[in-house]
């Protein structure tokens, strides 16, 4: 039960006890439908508490849901980049050998070039 409820119902209580110095008042306190009216209210603060609890477990749930979905998504974003940097490895390597082969046509093109120039 939340310490305010507890005191709402502690003044809800005392307002009858102030107002009860005559014996008419004192009537209505002790009175089968007063009873029941503070019984009612009893149960309103204990079902509002119960309600409150089962939103904090709602919460508590969904915090703890988001929590493991953000961690999925963080592996799966990890996954993925380790992929992407595979690919550019892979991306690099391929430029580089085609660069060198191109390289090495070009140098032997030149070195036939000098060759015939010369003879």
């Amino acid at each position: 039960m939340d310490t305010t409820e507890i005191v709402s119902f502690y003044q809800f209580c005392d307002h009858f006890h102030a107002t009860s110095r005559n014996s008419m008042y004192m009537n209505f306190i002790s009175s089968h439908s007063n009873n029941i009216h503070a019984l009612e209210q009893l149960r309103s603060i204990k079902d509002k508490a119960s309600s409150s609890a089962q939103a904090d477990k709602a919460i508590a749930e969904i915090e703890a849901k988001c929590g493991q979905k953000i961690e999925e998504c963080k592996e799966e974003q990890r996954q993925q980049l380790m992929r992407i940097e595979d690919e550019h490895t892979l991306l690099v390597t391929q430029m580089k050998q085609e660069h060198d082969k191109r390289q090495a046509s070009l140098i032997a093109e030149h070195n036939e070039q000098l060759k015939r120039t010369q003879l």
